[in-house]
């Protein structure tokens, strides 16, 4: 039997995850060809599949040797390499991946993520730009970068890239919301709405839209609608204390004191020790229970 032969009976067999079978396939393909870099391949991800990690990567290392221009070894080895927690091999991994293959988009993601992990956003930035160069039409790069600008505290830089998200797929739900969390942080409490809103609409059941339009409700002084918006999240999740908390504010807004000690008590059970939890005892001895 031919080392092709070897090979197309174990990735048969590695479909259907029988991996020890799949592995004397292998093996007995790298005996008869001991460079070919289709069976290394392979055979790493046999190793991944039984958690062999340390197999795979040499296995990888190998198909590297015999052919650097193997991108989707670089690409392989690089995956390993971050979910192992070593940013900085991987990255070198996805830069090979880049230089080999300048039009394999996921290279540069990946790259990006690991830059933002080793808190280089600058560089992660630059390659957000290339993706949005290499497919202008393409949203998701908008969103990671408008996330990116969010974080590091530009958020007009936040709402101008998600809204160019948002243009290019008006159903983009991750956009909408990152873009609420942006306009909030501006003062723009009725954009925040909208997009709260807008998310909504797409997932009614959307926690975070929940409590965060409640928030800006709140501060719009519209006490009965964020009352209505805390609810549905704490309906949709009730073990988490933040919603019963913001509820609880809008309640003594409102002078619905039994309301509002309810929900203070209900966070001490949820969350006792928290930090919330000490805001909590402290509101209910203003309110002199």
């Amino acid at each position: 039997m031919s080392a092709k032969e070897h090979i197309d009976r174990g990735l048969d067999l590695a479909n259907e995850s029988r991996w020890e079978e799949a592995l004397v396939e292998f093996d007995s393909a790298l005996r008869l060809d001991p460079d070919n870099v289709v069976a290394l391949n392979a055979r790493a991800l046999v190793h991944i599949g039984q958690g062999r990690q340390d197999e795979a990567l040499k296995d990888y290392a190998s198909a590297i040797r015999i052919d650097p221009g193997d991108s989707d070894a670089f690409l392989s080895r690089g995956r390993m390499y971050e979910d192992k927690g070593d940013l900085r091999a991987a990255n070198s991994d996805y830069k090979a991946v880049i230089e080999l293959s300048p039009e394999f988009k996921v290279g540069y993601y990946s790259r990006a993520r690991c830059y933002e992990a080793l808190e280089q956003p600058a560089l992660a930035i630059h390659d957000y730009g290339s993706l949005m160069e290499l497919d202008p039409d393409d949203p998701e790069p908008y969103v990671r970068r408008g996330k990116l600008h969010g974080r590091m505290g530009d958020f007009k830089s936040a709402v101008k890239d998600l809204t160019a998200a948002i243009e290019r797929n008006p159903t983009k739900v991750d956009a909408y919301y990152n873009r609420g969390v942006a306009n909030r942080k501006l003062g723009n409490v009725h954009s925040a709405i909208r997009d709260y809103s807008k998310v909504l609409s797409f997932n009614p059941g959307h926690v975070n839209a929940l409590n965060n339009r409640g928030n800006a409700l709140l501060a719009n002084q519209q006490f009965n609608d964020a009352i209505e918006d805390y609810s549905a999240a704490i309906e949709a999740a009730p073990k988490r204390p933040q919603a019963y908390y913001n509820r609880a504010r809008a309640y003594t807004r409102l002078g619905e004191t039994q309301g509002a000690i309810a929900d203070f008590r209900r966070i001490l059970e949820l969350d006792a020790g928290s930090t919330l939890e000490a805001r909590a005892r402290e509101h209910l001895v203003k309110l002199r229970v």
